[in-house]
């Protein structure tokens, strides 16, 4: 449910009528081993798509995830365009395999984060026929910082996030376009 190998591209249109931009999320393909995992860091742009004065295209946020059957997947750390911050142990979203409302704690950084499975659902967007189905986790933050990591993501086997809402967000954004370029079967969870 999040691969993030070989070199791909997510695009992402917001369900609230006001937004006056789309987010852009590329994962290069290119990993750092980390206590042994390999993660990936994906970079989110916003690109303006109305006639807003205000709207400025730019970088919103980087992430750095790893994610394998074995191990689940984890959030290392992001950068909002000031500098990374690391996340050691890192935020762990999913075991490798979790049922309906299981949650997994993680303290990181003075912040103690959950995530919850809230079980498999309708996906919010349906781009083809088999995405019917969405892995659906909520990450919430006990204190400290939570953007950009606490929100609700919803997820497709072999094509990652179909949705997403940040914690806060007026709405949810949801996959207008994926692409994915060059070996794109590889280790994920």
């Amino acid at each position: 449910m999040f691969p993030f190998d070989g070199e791909r591209t997510w695009d992402y249109q917001s369900d609230d009528v006001t937004a006056t931009y789309k987010l852009n999320v590329l994962s290069v393909g290119e990993f750092e081993t980390i206590e042994g995992k390999k993660v990936y860091t994906l970079s989110t742009t916003k690109e303006c798509v109305a006639n807003d004065p205000d709207c400025v295209g730019d970088l919103v946020y980087r992430m750095s995830w790893s994610s394998d059957p074995s191990n689940g997947v984890y959030i290392w750390g992001y950068d909002l365009g000031d500098g990374q911050v690391e996340l050691r142990p890192p935020v762990q979203v999913a075991y490798d395999t979790m049922e309906r409302d299981e949650s997994v704690k993680t303290t990181t950084g003075g912040v103690v984060w959950t995530s919850t499975m809230r079980g498999i659902e309708s996906c919010p967007i349906k781009i083809i026929a088999e995405w019917d189905e969405c892995g659906v986790f909520e990450v919430a933050a006990d204190g400290g910082d939570s953007f950009p990591l606490a929100g609700t993501y919803w997820a497709t086997a072999g094509n990652g996030i179909a949705a997403f809402q940040h914690e806060g967000d007026e709405g949810t954004w949801q996959l207008s376009d994926i692409d994915c370029q060059g070996e794109c079967n590889g280790d994920w969870w």
